[in-house]
């Protein structure tokens, strides 16, 4: 009897209920463009920034990319590198009970006999068993794809972890590598490397990282307040206009992602090699590079401000500040003694 009842529930139970798998979300750890296609090559459809929440549309990740949906439903695809990847929330929806057809009587056309279909009535209550039981079953089962999703976050988390672990290894490696520079013939030659850029005779590219942003600081004016005046029709297509405007401009300075690139380290420049232009810096008039975990700056001579840059390799950063670095103290000692 009680199995007889159960089937007969179940189907209840699932018109009542309806749970939603979860999906995977990712929010942006830092700036991180919107490219229609998982490729530099394309131009950016937007600037996202920190901490903005993304919909992952696909599971895993192609040439380095995950493919998002903002909030503002706009789709496209954003370096993994920029971004960190969170279990979303379940969604548990009930679904609404079919409204129920009122009493009829058929009448069988070969007995002359009565069958009456009698059921629930329109807005009739729900069983309070039905209600407890698909009640039941959504908490089972939201708490269930919860676990097993926070399990597979997990597991993603030490993966991405454990990957983070070994390119901060292998930058350490190359920055103490850079100890063993003092001699020209323990320099690494990259050339075959070297891509959008021609390097003079003899020139040897020693250090390089793809991926980069260039940041460039960007002025912004607006104008601020109000105007007053009146206007006179003097003929068809012709006005006169007298007032003034009461206001005053304001100006905003905001980095923004001014191209994308290459930046190489030779023993005369450095150079970066973007979509846009491409960047020179003398050996000669490098002052000094700066490298936190994926951020480089350059002081050059007779510049204002100094050039920014975003490596996607992060630990590679203060390898490249390193080498450059390096390349200028050897470059800058050499015309000392030739004064």
């Amino acid at each position: 009897m009680r199995a007889r009842k159960a089937r007969g529930l179940a189907p209840a139970i699932f018109l009542l209920t309806s749970v939603w798998l979860i999906a995977d979300d990712v929010i942006v750890t830092r700036d991180v463009n919107l490219r229609p296609e998982p490729s530099t090559s394309h131009a950016s459809l937007l600037l996202l920034k920190p901490p903005e929440r993304l919909s992952l549309l696909e599971p895993g990740q192609t040439n380095g990319y995950f493919h998002v949906r903002t909030a503002g439903s706009k789709e496209g695809w954003v370096r993994v590198l920029n971004v960190r990847v969170v279990p979303s929330e379940p969604q548990v929806t009930p679904l609404l009970a079919t409204p129920a057809q009122p009493r009829r009587s058929v009448e069988a056309p070969s007995t002359g006999s009565t069958m009456t279909f009698s059921p629930l009535a329109s807005g009739s209550a729900i069983p309070v068993s039905v209600a407890v039981l698909g009640g039941a079953a959504i908490l089972v089962g939201a708490a269930v794809l919860v676990r097993r999703h926070a399990r597979r976050a997990q597991a993603d988390r030490e993966r991405f972890a454990a990957a983070d672990e070994l390119r901060r290894q292998a930058g350490l490696k190359e920055l103490e590598s850079l100890s063993q520079w003092t001699d020209r013939k323990n320099w690494p030659n990259l050339n075959r490397e070297v891509s959008g850029v021609i390097l003079g005779e003899a020139e040897t590219c020693v250090a390089l990282s793809a991926d980069v942003q260039y940041i460039e600081l960007r002025k912004r004016t607006h104008y601020e307040g109000r105007s007053a005046g009146f206007s006179v029709r003097i003929m068809r297509g012709v006005s006169l206009r007298s007032g003034r405007f009461a206001g005053q401009p304001v100006t905003t300075v905001s980095p923004e992602v001014a191209d994308y690139g290459t930046i190489f380290v030779t023993d005369r420049r450095i150079l970066f090699a973007g979509a846009r232009e491409v960047l020179e810096i003398p050996l000669k008039k490098l002052a000094d590079a700066r490298a936190e975990i994926g951020r480089l700056e350059l002081l050059v001579a007779n510049r204002p401000n100094p050039l920014e840059f975003q490596l996607s390799e992060a630990y590679r950063a203060p390898v490249i500040a390193g080498a450059a670095k390096l390349m200028a103290g050897v470059a800058q000692a050499g015309l000392r003694g030739k004064a």
